[in-house]
């Protein structure tokens, strides 16, 4: 059994007892299909950002649940043949170890305190190379008188 997201939006023109039956509908039929509830995240009213199948606003909903990959397509059929979903998404969750956030990478040298500080002298080191411009000049002549 694998880990699995179903994301939908639910037309905003039912009432909110109707999108607590329209839920309770998809977590049955999840489970006619051998799958097994995890989580359920509270409806959220959006605002869309398009305009799809004439409605400007949705009921968001996120269901996480496993399931035996076999059975993924009939639950993709039966969620196809659902008027009141406008749009859905899902995508298979990876296992914990794998989901977590990656840790930020810090800005600062990656090097030891002891190649910092020879970093830092190479750069005092290039500041103390200063030329004059009297010393450019007499290489420029140099160069140039002898071709």
């Amino acid at each position: 059994m694998k880990n699995y997201e179903l994301t939908f939006l639910i037309s905003s023109s039912l009432s909110e007892d109707a999108i607590k039956d329209f839920i309770k509908e998809i977590n049955s039929l999840i489970q006619e299909e051998g799958g097994i509830l995890k989580e359920l995240k509270e409806t959220a009213k959006r605002i869309l950002s398009y305009v799809d199948k004439k409605q400007t606003t949705s009921y968001m909903v996120v269901l996480n649940f496993q399931s035996d990959p076999e059975k993924i397509k009939d639950i993709e059929r039966k969620l196809k043949e659902k008027r009141q979903i406008l749009r859905y998404m899902l995508s298979v969750k990876k296992s914990g170890a794998e989901t977590e956030t990656p840790k930020r990478r810090s800005r600062k040298p990656s090097a030891e305190k002891g190649e910092i500080s020879e970093l830092r002298s190479e750069e005092e080191k290039t500041e103390e190379k200063k030329v004059e411009l009297k010393d450019i000049e007499k290489k420029l002549e140099e160069i140039l008188g002898e071709e």
